[in-house]
């Protein structure tokens, strides 16, 4: 976010004011952490921020009475993923100070893996991180890092929605217990959903104790009868729901004095994903 190129690149975007975008969102969030240099690791004073990279602690508390250690660290993304970002960022400006808008990249190799530890007890949180097409990183090269912090996690957040994507058999068999709880957030856009069938399947077969926030229920609005659907068919012809179902699930387990088993419950439209494949 303060590489030369995207602080060139934000400014640019404003100077010529172009629609409000994450663009403008982040160029925000560059000017208030300037206004505080001291706010930045480095910068002197309490040093709070600093940007999550590969193999790198963001955050330490340690054990005080009968508060359980704690530590949170980044797994990605790597040097090679930041450099080729700022390549990126710069190829898309100083072309007759014409913009070029900004694209997401794919596959996601900027994603931010964390690997949080209570106790004893281990988290990994894949984010988006994707495996599969990746030469910048993804799932193999965190996995075969000396630099990450060792064990093994007993909660999975699957990368990428289940997509297959960001499957990587070596983080099942290497970095997690067997049978994990394992937890998944659906995608839909369009008639684009994941986690697909196929994924609900793999994932399943990985480990018995998975679960989804929220189902596919159909959010279409057809059937509708009389002047309404008139209506509907005389001016936009279909119509859908922007939200489908809501859901979460919570997932308890005692650290101190000694660890236990976790406890999970399903609110709204949360269910097992053995579940959504049986609707």
């Amino acid at each position: 976010m303060f590489s030369k190129e995207f602080v060139s690149f934000t400014d640019l975007w404003k100077r010529q004011n172009l629609a409000t975008s994450l663009v403008t969102e982040l160029t925000d969030v560059i000017e208030t952490i300037s206004q505080s240099p001291s706010s930045l690791k480095g910068g002197g004073g309490d040093s709070r921020l600093g940007f999550a990279i590969q193999n790198r602690c963001v955050w330490r508390r340690s054990a005080a009475g009968s508060v359980a250690s704690a530590e949170l660290h980044s797994l990605s993304p790597s040097d090679a993923a930041v450099t080729h970002s700022l390549n990126e960022i710069a190829s898309l400006c100083f072309t007759g100070n014409n913009l070029t808008k900004p694209i997401p990249s794919h596959p996601n190799q900027f994603s931010i893996v964390l690997w949080l530890q209570i106790g004893e007890e281990r988290l990994l949180l894949g984010a988006d991180m994707e495996e599969k097409n990746n030469p910048y990183g993804g799932w193999s090269l965190i996995v075969k890092s000396a630099e990450r912090p060792s064990g093994q996690a007993s909660l999975f957040k699957v990368p990428h929605h289940g997509s297959d994507t960001g499957e990587c058999a070596a983080v099942w068999d290497q970095m997690l217990f067997n049978q994990p709880l394992a937890l998944v957030t659906p995608f839909r856009n369009g008639r684009v959903t994941l986690p697909k069938p196929e994924d609900t399947q793999r994932i399943s077969g990985r480990t018995r104790n998975s679960y989804i926030t929220a189902g596919f229920d159909d959010r279409s609005s057809r059937g509708k009868t009389g002047t309404v659907n008139r209506t509907i068919q005389e001016t936009v012809r279909y119509i859908k729901k922007v939200n489908g179902a809501f859901g979460h699930v919570r997932a308890r387990k005692k650290i101190q004095p000694s660890p236990g088993s976790w406890v999970v419950e399903t609110f709204g439209n949360a269910m097992s994903l053995a579940d959504l494949r049986s609707h």
